[in-house]
């Protein structure tokens, strides 16, 4: 009984050591197999990336082209794998100054034929083969190109310190910009906006830069920055008196006002301060108005006033009037 069973461990011993061999010599033949596979030639289809070259200086693609492309390629097993895992290797070339134009009523007006890449490629890979490419034939539009002036709008929020504003305006560099894209689509664009900034708590000068808000519609915009120039200031308040205009008078004694001379108070920089002369400012009354007035009180406004000032106002803002007896 012993010797049984020690016949039956020697027999399973062998079979399995058989099956170990065996699997073995499978493994290697199958790699031997494949190696020598790999030495001959095949052709398999791939997606490669395309690069559009000579792009026209005064045309513009009304959309974007294909960035890939189905190739069939051929070469060695070896060489046809290194391409299928890496298939950016295989970059085609188009050239764009070989495209055609097809009728003016077409959705599609121009082609151009993938053929004219198959030289490019083929003198670039020595290794493997470009046999063909899919679709043969690309569709797309191709108008001419234009180009364009337009102003910039700046869309800003402003706060200041109390006490400091603005001396002069915000200086935009550049304040206008070219734009660039089909001709049909320019004709409709008479500004460009920036994107929305907001300055907080400001009391000194300085540069900021913005960004402009995309046109769309494939147009280009250069810059797609500009510079926005701040100049602030501390102001104090002025004020001065000055007499009082009347405009439409029949003669200089139709009308008698009270006050003849008003005080005017207003915003003006520190550095400005010393400029300002009662003589820079006017204020006037319409006698025009007289015949739409059930009372006998005339409202005053600021004819003239120097451009570094700010928030002028008058008192007075209405004077007393009477018209003599004749």
């Amino acid at each position: 009984m012993k010797r049984a069973k020690r016949t039956i461990k020697i027999r399973t011993w062998l079979f399995s050591s058989k099956v170990y061999v065996f699997t073995w010599c499978l493994i290697i033949s199958s790699l031997f197999w494949f190696l020598l596979a790999l030495n001959n030639r095949y052709s398999t289809v791939i997606k490669v990336p395309v690069t559009y070259i000579n792009m026209s200086d005064d045309v513009f693609l009304l959309e974007k082209l294909p960035h890939e492309i189905e190739a069939e390629i051929s070469g060695t097993g070896y060489q046809l794998f290194s391409y299928y895992i890496s298939p950016e290797k295989a970059n085609v070339k188009l050239d764009l100054r070989k495209a055609g134009m097809g009728p003016l009523n077409s959705k599609k007006r121009a082609f151009l034929t993938t053929n004219s890449g198959l030289d490019f490629f083929n003198r670039e890979h020595i290794d493997i083969t470009l046999l063909r490419l899919k679709p043969d034939t690309i569709f797309f539009n191709f108008p001419e190109r234009g180009f364009k002036n337009v102003p910039v709008h700046l869309n800003a929020m402003f706060e200041f310190e109390k006490q400091f504003n603005f001396v002069d305006e915000v200086i935009m560099v550049p304040d206008s910009v070219k734009i660039s894209g089909s001709k049909a689509l320019l004709d409709s664009i008479n500004q460009v906006e920036t994107e929305m900034i907001i300055l907080k708590n400001l009391m000194i000068s300085g540069s900021y830069s913005v960004k402009l808000k995309p046109v769309g519609g494939e147009i280009n915009c250069e810059p797609s920055t500009i510079a926005l120039k701040l100049t602030i200031e501390k102001f104090t308040e002025g004020v001065v008196e000055v007499p009082v205009y009347v405009n439409h008078l029949i003669s200089k004694d139709s009308l008698q006002i009270k006050p003849s001379i008003v005080k005017l108070t207003f915003l003006v920089a520190l550095s400005n301060f010393s400029k300002v002369t009662s003589s820079q400012f006017k204020v006037y009354a319409d006698a025009a108005d007289l015949k739409n007035k059930n009372n006998n009180k005339l409202k005053l406004n600021v004819l003239l006033a120097p451009d570094f000032v700010k928030n002028v106002k008058i008192e007075p803002e209405y004077i007393e009037y009477i018209i003599p007896k004749k």
